[in-house]
């Protein structure tokens, strides 16, 4: 039931640009429920599709008449106004987000862009190198978290969540991934779930092995992926380098002055 309520949204979101349905009762319901494989499976999918909004189209046009009620993505930093809620230190590429209530230190001399990704809020990015960390957030309008982290979606069965993820991603990329792994973690006291993998990229003619480490995470009414992209063979002779990159990640206290959009 739940299931076919979910496409039944996603259809609706995507070629009707409605939502007749909420959203919030759905996953609160599969908060709450005891998760069994076939729930797990669904609610892992719900999950996957919100991370990668690229899935999604945009729905800054909803209408709606109870708004506090019901659940739907509000506009992207990029779809929203231009206001100061962000802020990148030239010198330092220290970058704050005020929005979103995230903050980054890039290392010295990268390259600093919006990615190519529609909730991409800032990446960093290695010149010449095949090396990016970046930043997506996707906001959802009228629900939050409460006291729940994805550590409790994660506990109700480790192994099943780790198939499912891989199994997701794997048909999002259409490429076979590697070395698969998860575990929990935090991530600037947050708790987390930390994925790595590999996939051989291929360009013109160079074939290599990409090394991914994806950090995903709830902050208030938002999820979050950090994620990090290095080729294999620079990886492997000091990884430490590269996982201390996300250390350079912190959570900023709410605030109150700045809209949501």
């Amino acid at each position: 039931m739940f299931y076919s309520t979910f496409l039944i949204i996603l259809f609706r979101n995507i070629f009707t640009q409605k939502n007749l349905v909420s959203l919030s009762n759905i996953i609160s319901s599969f908060l709450n429920m005891n998760i069994n494989k076939r729930n797990l499976h669904v609610l892992i999918t719900l999950m996957f599709l919100i991370v990668i909004g690229y899935l999604l189209k945009k729905t800054t046009n909803i209408e709606t008449q109870e708004k506090n009620e019901e659940i739907k993505f509000a506009p992207s930093l990029k779809e929203g106004k231009k206001d100061f809620v962000e802020y990148l230190d030239s010198t330092t590429l220290i970058y704050s987000n005020f929005k979103y209530n995230i903050a980054i230190d890039f290392p010295d001399h990268w390259l600093i862009d919006k990615g190519v990704s529609e909730h991409t809020i800032i990446r960093g990015s290695y010149a010449d190198s095949g090396i990016s960390l970046a930043i997506n957030v996707i906001e959802l309008e009228g629900f939050e978290m409460g006291d729940k982290s994805i550590w409790d979606l994660y506990e109700q069965n480790e192994q099943i969540w780790e198939n499912e993820k891989q199994k997701l991603l794997q048909e999002a990329t259409n490429e076979e991934l590697y070395s698969f792994s998860s575990r929990k973690v935090h991530l600037s006291n947050v708790e987390a779930i930390e994925y790595r993998f590999s996939r051989i990229f291929r360009q013109v003619d160079l074939e290599f092995e990409m090394q991914h480490v994806v950090y995903e995470f709830f902050y208030h009414n938002c999820t979050y992926s950090v994620g990090l992209q290095v080729p294999w063979f620079l990886f492997d002779e000091n990884p430490q380098r590269y996982n201390s990159l996300f250390y350079g990640v912190s959570l900023l206290k709410r605030s109150t002055s700045i809209e949501p959009h």
